[in-house]
């Protein structure tokens, strides 16, 4: 219906369809679970049973669900998603009544539900065509017969349900798979539709429909039928040769809009449909051969869901439409399949183990030692220009997401997580990582009140938010055995030293009095508001972790590298930084009772501390103006979409204090913490339970300084208490294993750095929501809780 409301001319309807479409898909293929790959792979009836009892529990309330959506979210006719809504019913029991039938080799009872869908079909196309008004009746017909076929199976879903026996064990991570992508692409059709409108929508709909047809039917029909029955093997033959003509199909496409000199009228007039449609037949044929590798994975041995992979391709898919759309403009939005047909290739190939690489002891310790570098290194790229290379203290990006300075770690994050995940599986935070994301997705609904532009913008915050949360799974798959946080704490140790070394000696040579961002060979984005906490909390790590191997082992002692830390901290003018490092100070002296340290050690903290008082009091007038400029902070990329045409300035002018009153930085902070609980105790009980519908003023409020605060704002308590809970877990951890703190310097660093980030540093900051600083606190996160989750508790150990 999409691909013929939108090839006849029809855009806002096919648009309508596809956004219709969507709503169902986001409820039914959410909770499809991979079933009929399930179904054929198992040998007894318990799976199907299973998912046939779910779906007939599940099946009014989705109805319902899934009505609410596409009426109130996607703005649909009543009567239009009342159709699509039962043509979903149909496919859903349709889905495991063919794959009873297939099992059993009843093949003669599955033609049936092509005699019911087919005819119908053609039957609401004609009346789309040349009698409209038969249209909706016609539908309505094409959606409700093939129930008809599902008769038997309802039957035997009745049947059992005075026995349900569910297994919970194999289906959530399949239900959370297919539930991710279901969401997604809701989300993925709202955001176009937000940013390009609903004509030009439905253009870009039609063609993507197009491209994903052979890929559909390869995964829903063609590919499971292949994967269990080795009789197929010409067939699967057949339709990889004939494949190969979609790609060429597309190319063909493409090439001729872009060599022909004049189009004609109707391709003139539907140029953003076929430029699509080109792009979408290559990414049809990119996406055949994605679910080649997914299908092979369920039917393995080894492996019942692919989890991870459609975690982490589904989330770059929602995160493309926004970047594509900051970098290139809207034409771009025609490559868009091609690019998720990309992802979701890569993703499935990385978690299959295809890459031909052997796990070995030298690959295991590159991995650790590029994992350890790829989280702290403040190395930061530009779309548009490479490495960032500003001199600016505070660095305005003006809105334009090609100028934004994105963290090394941002980009190894992903793959590394993917490759890792090959070599060994783990589920707890990704499960969680996705509950997240998808109370956020859920509050975005319930919040946005059927306003497509309140959704659009509060999905780009999901965004930003849930991108740190991804440092949990790479900590949990890193391994938390002490081979990886004794490299870790090493890659820490150096980087930390080199960084602080640069920075100190560019600070000497230029002549300056505090840190400069600009190393020459790069320059580090966010210098004293999130990167210097993190350096800081890196050394301790480092410090208090290795200071006994090295002193056992008769190496040079970490504590030698204190006096830099203490100048580099003074020099940054960070009260959070300096604090940190008193307080890690005090923790490494508390482990290492040695009293020939301890005046070394006190008479460091005092030259720091008389540095910064020198620096802070005599050169006040400096001071106050450096600080006024911090006042920027990291424009997110809700805000440019809130004023798609002009650039965000930050806020430079903080408010007016008497003399007496508390300092100025503070006193900001005071207002805005006012402000944002005033907010949240004033709102009704939706904005409470799910956030805000609309972001402050940017211009008064550009951050909440307190990542707690701002969560509850925007996403409500919904989301905020999987979070909380998880800080409870962790505190409730850490009391259990509190005797081994003192023996066990890894866990001791880990917890003391991480309880200074979670109840100091974002406190007073938004430190949880930045890339860089943000998962690297995940990380560090994520390590904790699974160090002590596996007991691997022991007093390090003498390393040759």
């Amino acid at each position: 219906m999409v691909v013929i409301s939108g090839l006849s001319g029809a855009s806002s309807l096919a648009a309508d369809l596809s956004l219709a479409q969507a709503s169902m898909i986001a409820v039914f293929f959410s909770l499809s679970a991979n079933a009929r790959n399930l179904i054929l792979k198992a040998s007894g009836e318990e799976t199907e049973r299973s998912l046939s009892q779910m779906r007939g529990i599940m099946a009014p309330v989705l109805a319902c669900i899934a009505l609410f959506l596409s009426i109130h979210i996607s703005q649909v006719d009543i009567s239009l998603s009342l159709a699509i809504v039962c043509r979903q019913l149909s496919e859903w029991f349709s889905e495991i009544e063919l794959a009873h039938d297939e099992k059993g080799a009843r093949y003669a009872s599955a033609k049936r539900y092509l005699y019911l869908s087919i005819p119908s079909l053609f039957g609401s196309i004609a009346a789309l065509l040349f009698l409209p008004s038969l249209f909706l009746p016609m539908l309505f017909l094409w959606a409700l017969l093939p129930l008809a076929y599902c008769i038997p199976g309802i039957r035997r879903i009745l049947k059992t349900m005075g026995h349900v026996s569910i297994d919970w064990r194999k289906l959530i991570p399949n239900y959370a798979s297919t539930f991710i992508i279901g969401t997604v692409v809701l989300f993925f059709r709202l955001l176009i539709a937000g940013f390009s409108g609903k004509e030009t929508a439905g253009q870009l709909f039609t063609a993507f429909a197009i491209g994903s047809l052979i890929g559909s039917v390869y995964e829903k029909t063609i590919g499971p039928s292949l994967a269990v029955s080795q009789s197929l093997s010409k067939t699967k033959e057949l339709i990889s040769r004939a494949a190969w003509g979609i790609p060429v199909l597309g190319m063909g496409i493409i090439i001729f809009l872009l060599a022909a000199w004049e189009l004609p009228a109707y391709l003139a007039t539907h140029l953003t449909l076929f430029s699509a449609l080109g792009f979408s037949l290559v990414g049809g044929f990119i996406m055949v051969g994605a679910q080649e590798i997914k299908i092979s994975l369920l039917h393995s041995e080894s492996r019942d869901d692919v989890f991870m992979g459609d975690l982490v391709a589904n989330f770059g898919i929602l995160l493309s439409v926004p970047v594509v759309y900051l970098l290139f403009g809207e034409k771009a939005f025609v490559a868009l399949f091609l690019i998720n047909s990309l992802l979701v290739y890569f993703s499935y190939w990385l978690i299959s183990g295809r890459t031909g690489l052997k796990v070995t002891p030298r690959l295991e310790s590159y991995l650790h030692i590029l994992t350890a570098f790829a989280v702290l290194a403040p190395v930061f790229f530009q779309l548009s220009s490479g490495i960032y290379h500003g001199r600016l203290e505070v660095y305005d990006w003006g809105g334009a997401l090609g100028m934004l300075p994105l963290p090394l770690s941002m980009f190894l994050c992903f793959p590394l997580i993917l490759f890792m995940h090959s070599l060994r599986r783990f589920r707890f935070f990704s499960i969680f990582t996705f509950l997240i994301l998808s109370t956020m997705l859920l509050g975005t609904i319930l919040s946005s009140a059927g306003d497509t532009f309140a959704a659009r913008d509060k999905v780009l915050l999901s965004l930003q938010c849930i991108i740190p949360f991804f440092g949990l799974i790479l900590a949990e798959h890193a391994g938390a055995d002490e081979t990886f946080l004794r490299r870790m704490a090493k890659v820490f140790l150096w980087v930390t030293v080199m960084i602080a070394g640069m920075q100190i000696l560019v600070a000497v040579v230029s002549g300056l009095l505090r840190l400069s961002p600009d190393l020459y060979l790069f320059s580090i984005y966010g210098n004293s508001q999130y990167v210097a906490v993190v350096m800081v909390s890196a050394f301790l790590i480092g410090l208090i972790s290795l200071y006994p191997l090295m002193e056992f082992s008769g190496s040079k002692s970490p504590i030698l590298f204190l006096p830099i830390m203490c100048l580099y901290v003074a020099l940054s003018w960070s009260m959070l930084a300096i604090g940190l490092l008193a307080f890690g100070v005090g923790v490494f002296l508390s482990l290492n009772r040695f009293n020939k340290i301890i005046g070394l050690s006190l008479l460091v903290g005092l030259l720091a501390f008389t540095g910064v008082y020198g620096v802070v009091f005599h050169y006040k007038g400096d001071f106050a103006l450096m600080k006024q400029g911090s006042h920027a902070k990291f424009v997110d990329l809700r805000e440019r979409a809130n004023s798609l045409e002009a650039p965000i300035s930050p806020v430079t002018t903080p408010p007016p204090t008497s003399a007496g009153a508390l300092p100025t930085n503070i006193h900001e902070r005071v207002s805005i913490w006012k402000f944002y609980a005033g907010s949240i105790l004033n709102s009704d009980i939706q904005g409470i339970l799910f956030g805000h519908p609309k972001p402050p003023p940017r211009q008064q409020y550009p951050s909440a300084h307190n990542y707690y605060l701002d969560v509850m704002y925007n996403f409500g308590l919904f989301t905020l208490l999987p979070v909380l809970s998880l800080l409870f877990y962790t505190v409730l951890s850490v009391w259990k294993s509190r005797r081994i703190f003192a023996d066990n310097h890894y866990a001791a660093a880990l917890a003391s750095m991480l309880f200074f980030m979670l109840f100091v540093e974002n406190l007073f900051k938004v430190g949880l929501r930045q890339p860089y600083s943000g998962i690297y606190s995940f990380f560090l996160w994520g390590l904790l809780l699974s160090f002590l989750r596996h007991k691997s508790f022991s007093a390090p150990k003498v390393v040759p």
